[in-house]
């Protein structure tokens, strides 16, 4: 019993009786009728008849045996509404669960379907655009309506709040660029995107897709010593010609 008590809470051992059974305010009907039977016991004479006292005893089994009885049936009672009451609760979380994800497919569908709705037509014009140069040897033409197309591209971008990353003369930023090469440049510092290869996005606050860029790592030689150097070479060269004739 021991081991027992040492695993109960200290809530609930404040609760226990030395025998490990929970103390209530009011005694149960089996310490009821024990109690009964033991005061009719210590009033029990040696003159009384010992089998009115077994007769007696037999009727409080009884009586305890039916209340007993009626407490299972309360019981039971208790247990069959709970477990119905668990059952609508768990029925009504599933279908809860799926009403939200038919309200969830809905939304995302109904995004889905303007957000198609705004690139369709995008569609449209570059389908014209691909038509017409095909019939028409007009340069000008077809380049007009590809600006058009393009333009109309943009709009359809913006409107949903995608933007293009900055790259070109930007300090390079790994949260924004992925670098693909490095190059001299006279006209950028090092660590400044230069050229840009593919453009990137962003949608909101989040990263789409970083631009693909080419970083500068700084100024290559400078055309003074480029022309020192050639210079320098002539005159070896012009040296190793005057000792071959001598």
């Amino acid at each position: 019993m021991s081991d027992f008590n040492d695993n109960i809470p200290d809530e609930m051992t404040r609760v226990l009786d030395s025998d490990g059974v929970p103390e209530t305010s009011e005694p149960s009907l089996t310490q009821q009728i024990e109690k009964e039977i033991l005061n009719d016991l210590d009033n029990f004479n040696e003159d009384d008849d010992i089998s009115s006292v077994e007769l007696i005893t037999e009727e409080k089994q009884e009586n305890l045996e039916e209340k007993l009885m009626r407490e299972v049936e309360i019981l039971q009672e208790k247990l069959s509404f709970e477990i119905d009451q668990k059952m609508r609760i768990a029925a009504e979380f599933e279908n809860f669960k799926k009403r939200t994800q038919k309200s969830s497919d809905l939304t995302v569908f109904r995004a889905q379907s303007d957000l198609l709705e705004s690139f369709i037509p995008v569609l449209d014009h570059l389908e014209m655009a691909y038509d017409h140069a095909q019939k028409s040897s007009n340069i000008e033409s077809l380049m007009n309506g590809l600006d058009m197309v393009l333009k109309q591209f943009n709009n359809a971008l913006e409107k949903w709040n995608i933007i293009p990353v900055e790259a070109l003369g930007k300090k390079f930023d790994p949260n924004l660029h992925e670098a693909m090469a490095q190059d001299e440049s006279h006209l950028y510092g090092a660590g400044t995107v230069i050229s840009q290869w593919q453009r990137g996005y962003i949608l909101g606050d989040r990263l789409i897709r970083p631009a693909r860029v080419v970083v500068s790592k700084g100024p290559g030689p400078s055309e003074n010593t480029e022309s020192e150097e050639i210079v320098s070479t002539e005159k070896e060269i012009s040296t190793n010609d005057s000792d071959l004739e001598e």
